[in-house]
């Protein structure tokens, strides 16, 4: 996942939206946490954040954990 990739909730009810920064940390409200859960927490979602967020690649929105998935498969 690259800089400025846009993350967005999984779950309609929450309207944030975050952003990977250069770090590859979430920018999130001017936050930026470290891991997605961290996000998913600040979002007041209280869940894993790697099936929270979703990722806009060129396939379209994925959870960050098909991607996770997707490149530990790769290696």
């Amino acid at each position: 996942m690259s800089a400025g990739t846009v993350l967005t909730p999984a779950w309609e009810e929450y309207g944030q939206v975050a952003v990977v920064d250069e770090q590859g940390r979430i920018r999130l409200d001017e936050q930026i946490h470290d891991t997605p859960s961290g996000a998913a927490n600040a979002a007041g979602a209280g869940t894993n954040g790697w099936a929270f967020w979703l990722a806009d690649t060129p396939e379209g929105q994925v959870t960050l954990a098909d991607l996770r998935a997707a490149l530990s498969e790769e290696d």
